[in-house]
């Protein structure tokens, strides 16, 4: 809750003295409260200080010996203090929003002696005017300026003189531009709210602002009695008039949104497309850990989400995401980030399917026309950063994670595609991160569904929860996206502030890693089929009987030339029953034994002819 939110306050039914206008917040001491029946409650006394030198002190109801006085907050020269952080009984830490200068003009009209000495004549816009006298007065102060005199320009004036003749003219009308400080309200401006100094440190005070409030006790009773106790817990607390801090920290604040915006304008949808592909990306898992590695100060840190995220990440009011949202999102995200031959990336996702908690299942089609090989297919879940999202989709796989130099994190030895069993998939988000990609009030996070065989378990023996497979005994399931608005979003979520075009992966830069994806062949062109098209086939020429029968071969030298012949029509029928797969297997693995070199290869040589029996002079002059 914004402490200097008179409305709020007298919502909350906290006591609280106004503030005048103009006037902030820039200080906070006091006492801490000590512990009563192994309790805490709000600090025993808590003194705010203002801009304008104005002291207000809040004790608590219940009269006790004070505590230790907590360090002392101070804000910055144009911030004021908008939230306090409370932890056992004293105040941790504050929470600082910036100040920025609103121009107001109004005219004073006098016909009296003003009383005060000619300014000089500035070289900028604007004449200021000094303490004190006629000016304060009138309620003017130091940073108020002259912008007209009877409707002239003082910028225009070259003199003091013509300004001092200017101003004992009667009656007198001078313009005044006044700088009122106003609250922050845009997005990038409140993305500036930080920790006041003095303050406890960000992970201490984060930490005390998720465990603020009384919370309701477990429950070890049946449904209907617990309900029971949780009304009698909530009476008690009305009685001891004690406020839920953590509902009072949470609630949105009036300033998230300017002031001069319409209330309209609010229930529009606005949805806005993802930012465009970058060619100069080169990221990595080394860029994408940086977040994880920022220091407390940086920008880029990774945030949990809870009520100091919601001021840093202010984000635009909207409702839930719906099904049209992901598809428009996935066309967005593949306008601009094409696929390895000319074809859109969209069309390998088929339509999304909503699930619950706001997920949404995006079906992979390769794997829908693939038929799964023999063996032990188990589902898995694989997290990933929104950085890799197009990568994997651009080489449909999941690239090994192998070489701890450039950022993969692996087990000693143990390198692979890491993934978590159907059982343990509510681990997989730990290494995702929720992403405000579009700035339109979404945050959006992708794992995926996958199949493995356990044929290509690399685990070797280790001790973890995670599978450790080979890259070619994973198959991709599905896609998963997650998006949440500020309002469905759980606490304690990791939240990665901003998005970088330069850290995405560029899949053009790792095509020597792809495999020949089983799943994927029906989705890529047929080159070499496509080349052997538009090739002649050769004319064989017709062998005629040779009349001399000294030209015909003898009986060993015939039996030689029918082994050969069955053995050529049988190695051609094993291997045309053999799969595509396992051709490709077959292929790729050395064979125990080598070849022989005096019997071709009748798939890979068609043209060749098969020694015939009456050939005698064609085996001699190979021989």
């Amino acid at each position: 809750m914004d402490i200097a939110d008179d409305a709020a306050c007298r919502k909350r039914k906290v006591k609280w003295q106004s503030l005048e206008d103009g006037d902030y917040i820039v200080g906070v001491s006091g006492y801490s409260s000590n512990a009563i029946q192994d309790k805490y409650y709000l600090a025993h006394t808590v003194t705010l200080r203002t801009r304008r030198g104005k002291v207000m002190s809040f004790a608590g109801k219940r009269r006790q010996k004070k505590g230790k006085p907590f360090a002392e907050m101070k804000a910055d020269y144009t911030y004021e203090i908008c939230r306090l952080i409370f932890s056992e009984g004293s105040v941790i830490g504050a929470l600082q929003r910036p100040l920025f200068g609103n121009p107001v003009q109004f005219e004073v009209t006098e016909n009296c002696d003003l009383g005060f000495r000619c300014p000089t004549v500035p070289k900028q816009d604007g004449i200021e005017l000094a303490l004190g006298g006629w000016a304060q007065q009138h309620g003017l102060r130091w940073s108020d300026r002259i912008v007209r005199v009877n409707g002239a320009l003082t910028r225009e004036m070259e003199s003091a003189e013509e300004l001092e003749t200017a101003l004992q003219a009667r009656p007198l009308r001078m313009t005044f531009v006044q700088y009122i400080p106003r609250r922050a309200t845009k997005v990038e401006e409140l993305l500036q709210v930080k920790l006041a100094k003095g303050s406890a440190a960000l992970d201490a005070c984060n930490r005390a602002m998720m465990q603020e409030g009384q919370a309701t006790p477990p429950s070890t009773k049946t449904q209907c009695q617990a309900d029971s106790n949780k009304s009698k817990w909530n009476r008690r607390l009305k009685k001891s008039r004690l406020p839920n801090m953590h509902e009072l920290l949470t609630q949105p604040n009036s300033y998230h949104q300017p002031a001069s915006t319409p209330v309209t304008a609010l229930a529009q949808t606005v949805r806005l497309p993802v930012p465009p592909f970058d060619d100069a990306a080169c990221g990595g898992p080394s860029e994408w850990n940086l977040a994880d590695t920022a220091s407390a100060a940086s920008p880029e840190r990774v945030l949990t989400w809870g009520a100091a995220a919601r001021h840093q990440l202010s984000q635009p009011h909207c409702p839930a995401a719906s099904i049209s949202d992901v598809d428009g999102f996935l066309n967005s995200f593949f306008e601009t980030r094409p696929g390895p031959y000319g074809r859109s990336l969209r069309d390998l996702l088929g339509e999304p399917e909503q699930k619950a908690n706001g997920w949404y299942k995006v079906p992979w089609k390769p794997f829908e026309k693939f038929q799964l090989r023999e063996g032990d297919w188990q589902r898995g879940w694989h997290g990933c950063k929104l950085e890799a999202l197009y990568s994997i989709v651009y080489h449909g796989e999941l690239f090994p994670s192998k070489d701890e130099s450039k950022g993969d994190r692996i087990l000693a030895g143990c390198p692979g595609v890491y993934l978590h069993r159907d059982s343990l998939q509510h681990k997989v988000e730990n290494y995702m991160r929720w992403i405000p990609m579009c700035g339109d009030g979404l945050f959006w996070a992708a794992k995926w569904e996958v199949f493995y065989d356990s044929w290509g378990s690399v685990k070797r023996g280790k001790r973890t929860d995670q599978i450790i497979q080979s890259a070619d005994s994973v198959e991709l399931k599905a896609l998963w996206l997650s998006v949440q608005c500020a309002a469905t979003m759980a606490e304690g979520t990791p939240i990665q502030a901003l998005w970088r075009p330069r850290r995405e992966a560029n899949p053009t830069l790792t095509k020597a890693q792809r495999r020949t994806h089983g799943a994927m062949l029906d989705w890529e062109p047929q080159e070499e089929v496509l080349a052997l098209c538009d090739v002649p086939v050769p004319v064989k020429e017709p062998q005629e009987v040779p009349q001399d029968i000294s030209h015909w071969p003898s009986l060993g030298e015939a039996n030689d030339i029918d082994r050969s012949i069955a053995t050529a029509k049988r190695l051609g029928s094993i291997t045309r029953k053999q799969s595509p797969c396992a051709r490709r297997t077959a292929s790729s693995s050395p064979s125990s034994t080598p070849p022989s070199a005096a019997m071709p290869d009748p798939i890979c040589e068609e043209a060749v002819p098969v020694p015939r029996r009456w050939d005698k002079t064609r085996i001699v002059s190979q021989a």
